[in-house]
């Protein structure tokens, strides 16, 4: 706060709270921050206890520009896709075993007017074992689906328990 606390000039902080104000034309980045800690927050066992699984993408571009990963803990699983080019969309098929095409797909990443080119107008065909996706420019989608297995069938890259097996080894080093 600038409130010249300690010589009465308003251009200097107070030592109580010297970070500047945030500044800056766009107040809709910080609500959708907000939202996906929220998001965040709504599912935290499973973002933060959840095995991580790295899902295969096929598609077209050589570079291919598509994220896709699970966490699962406890049953629930969040599937998040994702396009890491934010000039161009990128089209893709994710290989998602045990994914049955009659799920409902509900994206837990807001997107609405609020939040301009984040995704509004992607598109997901599921087909079974799988998904087809369209991504817009640098979207992120979020689902909870229903694949308790997935962690089974496909590499996991680590679980909780594999954390903490390692921990507790180099504790005891």
């Amino acid at each position: 706060v600038m409130d010249g606390y300690l010589d009465g000039d308003p251009n200097e902080y107070d030592i109580f709270d010297y970070k500047p104000p945030a500044h800056g034309q766009h107040p809709e980045i910080g609500q959708f921050l907000g939202e996906m800690i929220a998001l965040r927050n709504a599912h935290h066992d499973v973002v933060t206890k959840g095995s991580f699984t790295p899902i295969p993408v096929k598609n077209e571009d050589p570079t291919n520009q598509i994220i896709a990963f699970a966490r699962s803990y406890q049953g629930k699983t969040l599937l998040v896709v994702a396009n890491k080019d934010i000039n161009l969309p990128q089209e893709g098929e994710l290989n998602i075993p045990t994914f049955l095409p009659n799920q409902a797909l509900r994206d837990l990443v807001p997107h609405d007017a609020r939040f301009p080119g984040t995704g509004q107008t992607s598109q997901f065909t599921p087909e079974p074992n799988g998904m087809k996706v369209k991504l817009d420019p640098g979207a992120i989608h979020a689902f909870e689906i229903d694949t308790p297995l997935l962690a089974f069938v496909l590499p996991t890259l680590y679980t909780l328990k594999a954390l903490e097996d390692k921990h507790f080894a180099e504790v005891k080093a």
